[in-house]
């Protein structure tokens, strides 16, 4: 019965999908369907696995719903994927990287479904009782894995460091203090071009344009941030943050001598050379 009218309808169509959603997930609440029908009657009519991962997480998303929606949901569908002994996010992840994961998660209000302790919550505890940046890399691990994509944390750890490079009680910024935290912020921007290490630091510059640029050049020279990620985050202009274009002017010489510097080089080849390489190519 699922399968025949799944082939009624366009399952790449957003408004039948969310209507379809709606009907599975009260089908599920009902007990009328089990987890195991749904995801192999999707995988079977959808035209891809990533358009029936959609769906499913589409269907997780009304159930949440269903069952109350907030905690009351989350919950209640924790424990009715458990009880069901159903992989939910292997069925959801298929091609996904950990970083596509973790994005594709939160676009759906999914992130409890990868359980354990709140890991933003551990983290900024753990940076407000000053534990050790290799502690705290430690516990991300033991939370999430060490593959993990925990660039959500990014930005916290992010200003907390700021807030030490730019201390109150000094007219300079103290840039040995980023050292001590390479560790932490290269864990956290792991395999994400998109985790802006840099908007922290323009909120506590001080409108001080030299020590803008003073940290974006230490940044760069301990590895924590790629000339992609500065490339990314320059691009970025999604980001509102408040201060960017102030620091985007401060640091621009820079970025654009940093791109330039990295550019691939083209092979620079004679006029012989090049005769010789098109001679391969001629029949």
């Amino acid at each position: 019965m699922l399968k025949s009218g799944l082939k009624k309808l366009d399952l790449n169509d957003d408004t039948q999908g969310e209507k379809l959603a709606v009907c599975l997930a009260k089908s599920l609440k009902e007990e009328k369907l089990s987890l195991d029908q749904v995801d192999a009657a999707l995988l079977k009519e959808a035209q891809s696995e990533g358009v029936a991962s959609r769906l499913l997480a589409i269907t997780f998303a009304k159930l949440k719903i269903e069952n109350g929606g907030e905690e009351k949901g989350e919950e209640s569908v924790t424990k009715f994927i458990a009880d069901s002994k159903f992989n939910a996010l292997e069925a959801l992840r298929r091609k996904k990287t950990n970083a596509q994961m973790t994005e594709f998660l939160k676009k759906y209000g999914l992130e409890f479904l990868k359980g354990g302790p709140d890991l933003a919550s551990v983290i900024q505890a753990a940076l407000d009782e000053g534990q050790k940046p290799e502690e705290i890399v430690a516990a991300i691990d033991a939370i999430a894995g060490e593959g993990d994509d925990v660039s959500i944390c990014t930005r916290a750890v992010a200003d907390h460091v700021a807030n030490k490079v730019f201390s109150k009680d000094s007219k300079q910024p103290q840039l040995v203090v980023l050292k001590t935290f390479v560790p932490l912020l290269k864990r956290c921007t792991k395999d994400n071009l998109t985790a802006s290490v840099q908007g922290a630091w323009f909120k506590v510059m001080k409108s001080n344009r030299d020590f803008a640029l003073d940290v974006f050049k230490r940044v760069h020279d301990l590895k924590i941030c790629s000339h992609e990620e500065f490339e990314a985050w320059r691009a970025d202009r999604k980001d509102k943050t408040k201060g960017k274009p102030q620091c985007l002017l401060a640091v621009f010489s820079f970025l654009s001598e940093l791109k330039a510097k990295n550019k691939p080089v083209e092979p620079d080849y004679d006029e012989d050379q090049v005769s010789a390489l098109l001679s391969i190519y001629i029949i």
